[in-house]
């Protein structure tokens, strides 16, 4: 009933009223914002009361006239139509066959069929010891800092006097002075710490690892501020 009256009025007024605004407004297109105001016009003019009307009279509503429509405008529908074929046989199960819920119990887990996921642990292991935030110039930090400081300065020297020992000669290596001379220089700053001097000449000066003068490249310790050889110092 609609698509007979109603839209299809309304079609041919929208087609009409668009053609008449575009000759009207030459260059323009019609957009979101002219849309509402030109379906409003045809709009109005399409939803009467009179066409409503009219619409239930031609589809033989009211009033009723079934034969209004004729059989012809159903033809299309004849090439989709098929007769079913009534020589059909339905497959019936006997009632011995029934099927009944079982009293049995099943004896096989789901795990067994299906393992659950399992989460996997990682075993890296942390090389670091994690710390705590705290202010470096307090007494207990600076203590953990000169322990760690003498620890590390007892195991090179540990490790010097091993080699010692396995050398066959038994005279002093390099490596030995130099760890001894760096032993005592850490523990002299940590106790006596010395305020940052700068040396503008070095010339003359006695080195504190070997005890001679050296008068050519040295070498300053960032704790002491005192200048050695180069040998010395590494």
């Amino acid at each position: 009933m609609t698509d007979k009256c109603f839209f299809a009025s309304l079609k041919i007024l929208c087609s009409s009223y668009a053609e008449k605004w575009l000759v009207q407004n030459p260059g323009k297109v019609i957009t979101l914002y002219e849309v509402s105001a030109i379906f409003q016009k045809f709009y109005s003019a399409t939803a009467r009361v009179q066409l409503a009307e009219k619409a239930f009279r031609i589809t033989g509503i009211q009033p009723y006239n079934p034969d209004i429509i004729s059989k012809d405008c159903y033809s299309p529908l004849v090439v989709t139509l098929e007769p079913l074929d009534n020589d059909y046989t339905v497959a019936v199960a006997p009632e011995d066959n029934e099927v009944s819920p079982s009293t049995s119990q099943i004896d096989v887990s789901i795990q067994s069929i299906v393992p659950l996921p399992r989460h996997e642990l990682r075993g890296a292991k942390r090389k670091r010891k994690s710390q705590k935030s705290e202010i470096m110039t307090s007494s207990p930090f600076k203590n953990l800092l000169e322990k760690n400081e003498r620890e590390k300065v007892e195991l090179e020297e540990a490790k010097a006097n091993l080699a010692l020992k396995n050398n066959k000669s038994g005279d002093k290596t390099k490596k030995g002075k130099t760890l001894k001379a760096k032993k005592k220089l850490i523990l002299n700053s940590i106790e006596n710490p010395v305020p940052s001097t700068s040396l503008a000449n070095n010339e003359g000066t006695t080195c504190p690892g070997c005890e001679q003068t050296y008068d050519e490249d040295w070498m300053q310790c960032g704790l002491c501020k005192e200048s050695w050889h180069e040998e010395c110092f590494s």
